[in-house]
């Protein structure tokens, strides 16, 4: 993930800030919300919500993926494909897996 400063950039156009959120993984989606933050969602199991200036602020807990009934483990136990922000409450979210759930964090 590269970030731009449009404001502040001088004629060599280079981003501020590059990082890769779960290394060798896929970025899936990238949902920003207003003040500043934006959820994360890659081809990793973890969601993760960084500030605008790229500093990790929250990973999320990973799922058990030695327990058969998802309802008693805390996160997802496969791929994350999508993730959106809670238009009402600005501070939750909701992630879906290729395990065949959907968390509300």
């Amino acid at each position: 993930v590269k970030m731009w400063d449009f404001a502040g950039m001088t004629s060599t156009l280079q981003s501020f800030r590059e990082l890769e959120p779960d290394e060798g993984h896929v970025v899936r989606q990238l949902r920003y919300r207003k003040g500043g933050k934006f959820l994360c969602i890659t081809g990793y199991r973890v969601a993760s919500i960084f500030s605008r200036e790229g500093q990790v602020e929250h990973k999320y807990n990973r799922g058990d993926m030695y327990i058969h009934d998802l309802q008693h483990t805390v996160g997802h136990v496969a791929a994350l494909t999508d993730g959106h922000w809670n238009p009402k409450d600005d501070q939750e979210f909701l992630t879906s897996s290729e395990d065949g759930t959907m968390r509300i964090w």
